[in-house]
């Protein structure tokens, strides 16, 4: 038998009026209702009610029913954290220029060796002194060069660890062949005479006259 119940017998029992009975009974539904615990679970059972209909609507809109602890996550509204700002890319160094066929530096592990059949003479860098005058060359002098320095060092069996570097001794050394040529050529022109046979001839006719006596 509850509380009120028990208190409405012993009412009765003392011969207390109707509406005193009725008035006590409302006091005592009122204080009871005030009860905290009592509180806390009828807001429970009113949370977990929402919280299955809402999962039951959804259940209904998707074909998939969730679980209360669905129900609760997709309650959970707090925004998500910004994504990590992305770092800036390296520059890319650009790749080396390729090495001509016959550059290749093979000897540098196995020592000296003769000039490859498929060398090519390789571009100096800007600033260096065989770069400066392999620009001063005329048209079609660098291919001239190219071709007497693999022609003489192939008739020599020459054998260098580096093909390239002896390319570079190569063209700064044609400056003074150059001039040790220009020099030969002057000596010989001045030894030989003119070219023109008149002219020798006329040369010697007056040396003679010059050389009779009067």
């Amino acid at each position: 038998m509850s509380v009120i119940a028990s208190a409405l017998k012993h009412m009765l029992a003392s011969g207390m009026p109707h509406d005193a009975i009725i008035a006590a009974v409302a006091e005592m539904e009122a204080s009871i209702g005030k009860d905290p615990v009592a509180e806390k679970r009828r807001e429970y059972d009113r949370n977990r009610r929402r919280t299955e209909r809402a999962a039951a609507r959804d259940a209904l809109s998707t074909g998939h029913q969730r679980t209360s602890a669905e129900s609760e996550d997709a309650a959970d509204t707090s925004p998500l954290p910004p994504p990590p700002p992305l770092s800036p890319q390296t520059p890319q160094t650009p790749p080396p220029p390729p090495t001509p066929p016959g550059n290749t530096p093979r000897a540098r592990k196995g020592g000296e060796f003769t000039i490859p059949a498929d060398w090519k003479p390789g571009q100096f860098g800007k600033g260096t002194k065989s770069r400066e005058v392999v620009d001063g060359w005329p048209p079609g002098e660098l291919e001239r060069q190219a071709e007497h320095f693999a022609a003489h060092h192939r008739s020599k069996g020459s054998k260098f660890r580096d093909w390239q570097d002896a390319w570079s001794t190569w063209v700064l050394n044609s400056r003074r062949f150059e001039g040790q040529n220009e020099r030969n050529d002057r000596h010989r022109q001045s030894h030989r005479g003119p070219a023109n046979p008149m002219v020798r001839a006329g040369l010697a006719f007056e040396s003679e006259c010059a050389a009779r006596p009067e």
